[in-house]
This record gives structure tokens, C-alpha cells and sequence, in this order.
């Protein structure tokens, strides 16, 4: 069961945490699940595979080196 687990993870995150994340990922968090609700509303399909593969292949990291998907 995935909530049991991640609430059982909660105390071992909490006692190991240095500094709460800044207040942009709670807001970020929130949106995010918004619009994932809406996507299941909608009865969405969404090509995460496809965005995911798009966007990172056309990064390049500080060494100069591209992710390749072949």
C-alpha cells in the first residue's frame, strides 16, 4: 500500500531534514495537483513518455554532454 509506506517514511524525513523546501515547491506542488485532477476529470491522455523525452534530450548539462534516447 503506497500511503502506508510514504507515512511510514514521514518521521525518518522529518528527523533527517536540514531545512524545510523553499515555500515555491508547496505552491508548485499544489498546481501540479491541480492540474492532475483536472487530467483525470477531462479523462485526459497526456504522452508524459513523449514531453519527458522532448524536453530532456534538449538539455545539455555544464560538461557539454545530451541525454540520448536511441
Amino acid at each position: 500500500d503506497v500511503s502506508h509506506n510514504v507515512r511510514s517514511a514521514i518521521p525518518v524525513m522529518l528527523r533527517h531534514r536540514l531545512t524545510p523546501p523553499p515555500d515555491e515547491t508547496y505552491s508548485l506542488h499544489r498546481k501540479l495537483s491541480g492540474a492532475f485532477l483536472l487530467c483525470i476529470k477531462l479523462g485526459a491522455r497526456v504522452p508524459c513518455q513523449d514531453l519527458f523525452m522532448s524536453i530532456t534530450s534538449a538539455y545539455t548539462f555544464s560538461d557539454g554532454t545530451k541525454v540520448s534516447y536511441k
